[in-house]
């Protein structure tokens, strides 16, 4: 995850440094005069968007206390806590077993979680005492400790 973000934030850098170095007094750079296409500003604004959605994520992702596989550190449980991994990119932590219902956090491939209660397709899972909630079942491998 941390790789992918960071080709992201590279790719946003690229695009707005060639904005940049292309937009100093160009105007439209991809427009004529009966063609109403795509202009720099329009790619600025884009770039903008692009960027704040890089920050939000990488907020969340700190925020929820989530690194890659490695960083993760093994849960706390009883003595027979039952282990599992999560074996999807990036999976959806919810508040109820539903999947319209709200997402409350994010777990990473290869994070480890206990196994609280499993209730048809969802399991409430709980992540280092600090998040608990549903996931959807297929996502999450049993593990051993």
């Amino acid at each position: 995850m941390q790789r992918a973000m960071q080709r992201k934030m590279w790719a946003v850098a690229a695009a707005v440094a060639a904005v940049l170095a292309l937009g100093t007094g160009c105007g439209s750079l991809f427009t004529s005069g009966a063609d109403s296409g795509v202009t720099l500003d329009s790619l600025a604004q884009r770039i903008d968007q692009l960027e704040a959605e890089v920050s939000n994520l990488q907020s969340q992702v700190t925020a929820m206390g989530v690194g890659t596989a490695s960083e993760v550190s093994t849960p706390t449980g009883g003595a027979g806590a039952t282990l599992a991994v999560v074996v999807a990119d990036v999976l959806n932590v919810r508040q109820d077993p539903d999947v319209n219902s709200q997402r409350i956090g994010v777990l990473m491939k290869g994070a480890k979680v206990t196994v609280e209660q499993v209730e048809g397709d969802w399991t409430k899972i709980n992540f280092n005492n600090t998040l608990e909630g549903w996931v959807s079942s297929q996502y999450l491998k049993a593990s051993g400790k």
